[in-house]
């Protein structure tokens, strides 16, 4: 069908227009073709999802009873159909697809991958003004990364501190470790800084506050700071907040917030 002869409506937003054709002319084995417009166009994707018009009264994000929908359009949507559906149906693939944390073994696992789990992933934060990282280091996705880095010889914990690892094993059913890696040339702080932490760091979940049970400092061979706190989050509950106060680093007072949802592995609440 030439493009002049597409509908106004779709004929209105160039750009999509161009994606669903290059798209729709990709066939057979032609995957880098695929591949390409799919990376190339993430921003449009969500677009195209919004914008797909359901039974040409609405638009909105898709869920499973809109198989049906699209596959009962009314003749005069038959272009939309013609056009859209495989961009419809790689985006929602692309939407639905399990996270790399449970599609694949640690093993498997980029080292972008790596280290996008411990600094941009839902156990992970990076934080401003200076590059600060903070995640939750009790975590499996989070403790697998810390073991695949080691493994590669990417990790600057050379070895890693056997009080907290043996203090993990004996409670990690009752405590949260919050981990923020320390540079290993750099300094902790004073001891009154770090009684300041010990006073001032707390987690919130819901209306009720929590303190801090105690710490395992960074060293040179571990250079990782661990605030232990108590395991008080439920899979109903909504976000962990930290307000913390690390000391040795300048604006020493960060907080962070992890959404509980975003937490769950397979089902289960990692922490």
């Amino acid at each position: 069908m030439p493009r002049e002869t597409l509908p106004a409506e779709f004929r209105g937003d160039r750009q999509i227009q161009d994606f669903a054709f290059t798209w729709g002319e990709c066939t057979g084995y032609q995957e880098s073709g695929d591949a390409s417009t799919v990376h190339g166009n993430k921003q449009l994707v969500p677009k195209i999802i919004r914008d797909i018009p359901l039974s040409g009264r609405r638009a909105g994000c898709l869920d499973r009873a809109d198989f049906w929908k699209i596959g009962n359009f009314p003749a005069a949507h038959g272009c939309h159909m013609l056009f859209m559906m495989p961009v419809w149906m790689a985006a929602v693939l692309f939407f639905l697809r399990a996270p790399f944390w449970e599609d694949r073994p640690p093993e498997q696992w980029s080292g972008l991958e790596v280290q996008q789990i411990l600094t941009d992933s839902p156990w992970a934060q990076t934080l401003g003004p200076t590059t600060l990282v903070v995640y939750l280091a009790t975590a499996a996705p989070v403790e697998a990364a810390e073991t695949e880095e080691r493994r590669r010889g990417n990790s600057i914990v050379v070895q890693p501190d056997f009080d907290y690892t043996d203090y993990v094993r004996q409670h990690r059913e009752e405590i949260i470790a919050v981990g923020i890696p320390y540079s290993p040339k750099g300094s902790f702080g004073t001891p009154e800084q770090e009684m300041q932490m010990e006073s001032e760091s707390v987690m919130r979940v819901g209306r009720k506050s929590y303190k801090m049970l105690g710490h395992f400092p960074p060293t040179q061979s571990d250079p990782v700071l661990r605030l232990i706190f108590p395991r008080r989050v439920e899979p109903s509950d909504k976000t962990i907040f930290f307000r913390l106060y690390l000391p040795g680093i300048s604006f020493p007072e960060r907080e962070v917030e992890f959404k509980v949802k975003d937490l769950m592995v397979k089902g289960k609440l990692e922490l």
